[in-house]
């Protein structure tokens, strides 16, 4: 059995191996183990290379329906993508 070092790679080649992976169907569990990362890290490469930005999540948190909206609508989303009569307002 070959031991190998998991501190040998960088994390950009990490982040390559687990988009890699994800892109060819293997479950977030492989990747975990494979690649040895936790899921919350994957979840964020996952996540910034899908353009998620989560900074903009975090400031409109706790803010009204209404500014939600606005900051939708300056974002170009189109009038049926912002909802502000329900419970939700889809991002």
């Amino acid at each position: 059995m070959v031991k190998v070092n998991p501190f040998a790679e960088t994390p950009e080649e990490k982040k390559e191996l687990a988009l890699h992976m994800h892109h060819n169907g293997h479950t977030w569990r492989d990747i975990c183990r494979e690649v040895r990362l936790s899921p919350s890290t994957l979840s964020k490469i996952i996540k910034s290379e899908a353009g998620y930005n989560e900074d903009s999540e975090n400031q409109l948190a706790g803010k009204s329906k209404e500014t939600k909206a606005l900051a939708l609508y300056d974002e170009n989303k189109e009038p049926l993508e912002v909802r502000v009569c329900g419970k939700r307002i889809s991002a």
